[in-house]
């Protein structure tokens, strides 16, 4: 845990127009503190002031400890918790270095806080991240699930999103599997190269979107009878990763029944993050 004190800090141009830090019609971080942070273990990093500043946060995260380049930000977070605070999360590996951008929403007065860092191990081929349990980005609809889904469907329950196999492109053994989606309705299994939100995601249809950029179809899939869908196909292959790449999986799927939970007649699962080996 670090202390942060913006009560007399100052706004440059840096960091002030990526995309991924749009909210509330703007992209800007005020009064901001840089850090350049070097991570002791691999995994997923979460960076948070959640209940550690009574202020209005803002943070963002980019690759190496260099000024930033617009278009570059590994995560990017607002409000993801009571108090106007933020917390984000991306994929680390060690010994990677990384530049933290601590500051407030435009106009928001700043003040002394702090910031806790943490890497937590992958327990399989990845990781899971964005739930829709309300910890984060909120359902569209209130319809949250518990934790480890996506959004409550029209079953009543979320769809989770988890991954077996390996992360090695060369074994190419990596199965994604969805459960709790309705039956018989088409899904699609789709990679995107960015974590939406800091790894929180935004909202689209009866759920959440988390994976964004480069969106790539990796397979669609008919659950079964359980509302159970798994790929058959390459994911490496179908969606073009190579060693080094880290990609965000999220499944798609169609819930028409009444026309949805919150009339979108369509939901999402959970994100699951893989860091593509050799």
């Amino acid at each position: 845990m670090f202390s942060i004190d913006l009560t007399g800090t100052t706004t440059g141009s840096e960091g002030q127009n990526e995309s991924l830090c749009y909210y509330w019609g703007t992209s800007g971080i005020e009064a901001d503190m840089w850090f350049c942070w070097t991570a002791d273990a691999t995994g997923v990093t979460t960076a948070t002031t959640c209940a550690l500043a009574s202020f209005d946060t803002k943070l963002a995260a980019y690759p190496g400890c260099d000024c930033p380049t617009d278009g570059t930000a590994l995560a990017c977070n607002d409000d993801a918790c009571g108090g106007f605070q933020s917390s984000i999360s991306w994929p680390t590996t060690s010994q990677t270095t990384c530049t933290l951008q601590v500051g407030t929403f435009p106009g928001a007065t700043g003040g002394l806080g702090a910031i806790d860092i943490s890497t937590a191990p992958p327990p399989g081929p990845g990781f899971a991240l964005c739930f829709g349990d309300g910890n984060g980005t909120p359902c569209p609809c209130a319809n949250s699930d518990g934790p480890g889904a996506g959004c409550r469907n029209t079953t009543g329950v979320g769809c989770e999103l988890a991954a077996t196999g390996s992360n090695s492109v060369l074994a190419d053994d990596l199965v994604l599997t969805a459960t709790g989606a309705l039956a018989a309705q088409p899904g699609l299994f789709f990679q995107g190269e960015n974590f939406i939100n800091g790894g929180n995601g935004l909202a689209f249809g009866d759920g959440l979107r988390c994976c964004g950029s480069n969106v790539f179809r990796v397979q669609i899939v008919f659950p079964d009878a359980s509302g159970t869908a798994s790929t058959s196909e390459s994911v490496a292959e179908n969606g073009g990763a190579q060693s080094g790449d880290t990609r965000c999986y999220q499944s798609w799927y169609r819930d028409p029944s009444g026309g949805g939970v919150c009339g979108w007649a369509f939901n999402l699962s959970n994100a699951y993050s893989v860091s593509w080996t050799f």
